[in-house]
């Protein structure tokens, strides 16, 4: 792992352009210069180093200048004295959940939802994606355990001016391989109450037949 002094920068080794990750060396040049003995020296001058960070008595992080925690905080938001936001108290609300999902959902390539969302482009915006406070304030109380966090337009990103709460149902109706509309489902009715059966007008209305039936059946669109 790098240490702070080396984010970003490259091996100092002559013609390596690999980055530099310890005293200024790539791991492999590194590790050849310490099997040659020139860093036995400084071997023990991180024992009982403590945080830079005033007022923390915790033992550095690795050869780092900063503890675990503080190292941890620099390096996700360049600030070691970063509080977590986990001390705003509300970790334990429904919308604290909704707002880690929404990122995982961007950002974590082991989400199963990724493909669809990261994997596509969908990112959250700057404002949202950085603090849980600014998204709670900005969207508000979630209405229900039925609401879910629903983007306007299905190829924009996460940002204040293109989510909503909606319910399950109308977040359905959002999906983007969703192919019925309001006006679809008017005539879908209308047609079956003139005797069109429900397999022709999935072939009409290229969808599946349990998508006919939820909507002859009122299970979703009721209220359309």
């Amino acid at each position: 792992m790098p240490t702070e002094n080396n984010i970003g920068k490259q091996c100092k080794e002559e013609g390596c352009l690999l980055p530099a990750k310890s005293r200024g060396y790539c791991k492999k040049h590194y590790s050849e210069h310490y099997r040659l003995g020139e860093f036995s020296n400084d071997i023990n001058k991180w024992e009982n180093k403590k945080c830079e960070v005033e007022g923390c008595d915790l033992p550095v992080y690795g050869r780092q200048i900063y503890c675990h925690k503080h190292y941890q905080r620099v390096k996700k938001h360049n600030d070691p004295n970063w509080k977590e936001e986990s001390m705003h108290g509300l970790s334990k609300a429904p919308e604290y959940a909704v707002w880690e999902h929404m990122k995982e959902r961007c950002y974590r390539k082991t989400n199963t939802a990724y493909k669809n969302y990261g994997g596509r482009g969908i990112s959250v915006c700057d404002r949202w994606r950085n603090s849980f406070l600014a998204f709670y304030e900005d969207m508000g109380d979630r209405p229900s355990s039925k609401h879910q966090l629903d983007r306007i337009d299905n190829n924009g990103n996460y940002e204040p001016d293109n989510c909503r709460w909606v319910t399950v149902e109308k977040n359905a109706r959002n999906k983007r391989n969703n192919v019925l509309t309001e006006d679809k489902v008017r005539q879908i009715r209308k047609k079956y109450a003139n005797g069109i059966s429900g397999y022709k007008l999935s072939k009409q209305y290229k969808c599946s037949y349990t998508n006919i039936k939820d909507v002859l059946n009122n299970k979703i669109w009721r209220n359309v």
